[in-house]
């Protein structure tokens, strides 16, 4: 058997009280989460730096949030783009104000309930799984 080759993304699941941000995928027109691919360079950074990074160029930098440095889950991901197989790290995100102004990466964004919202509508594939999960996780309260 031959090692995969793989990237990672680390993705987060922002949301402001019971409502989860949705990107729009300029490319894929597919639902997307904030939050990108771990650059050859920051593997042995640390990788709140990274989603900082990302989430920084992705949101705009008037946007305020609060990301939670311990991962919620990991899921197989496929990179269209690339070909490759991969990772994806969840981490969960709160929302704390500010203009979000998206990059060219995406097209549009909404808010959409956590609870009651058919994930299908939004995503495909893999972010999917990746929704479907987040959707289901154990909380706390």
């Amino acid at each position: 058997m031959r090692p995969g080759r793989f990237e990672i993304t680390l993705k987060v699941f922002l949301v402001d009280g019971d409502r989860m941000l949705v990107l729009r995928d300029r490319e894929s027109r597919q639902g997307d989460l904030p939050g990108g691919r771990l650059g050859a360079d920051e593997m042995a950074e640390p990788w709140m730096d990274a989603v900082s990074r990302e989430l920084r160029e992705e949101l705009g930098p008037n946007a305020r949030w609060r990301v939670d440095p311990e991962p919620l889950f990991v899921w197989p991901h496929q990179f269209t783009s690339t070909g490759l197989d991969g990772l994806g790290i969840a981490f969960a995100g709160v929302w704390e104000g500010g203009r979000l102004t998206l990059s060219d990466e995406h097209e549009a964004f909404a808010w959409i309930p956590v609870d009651g919202t058919d994930m299908a509508d939004w995503f495909a594939g893999t972010m999917l799984q990746a929704a479907g999960r987040f959707q289901q996780r154990p909380r706390s309260g």
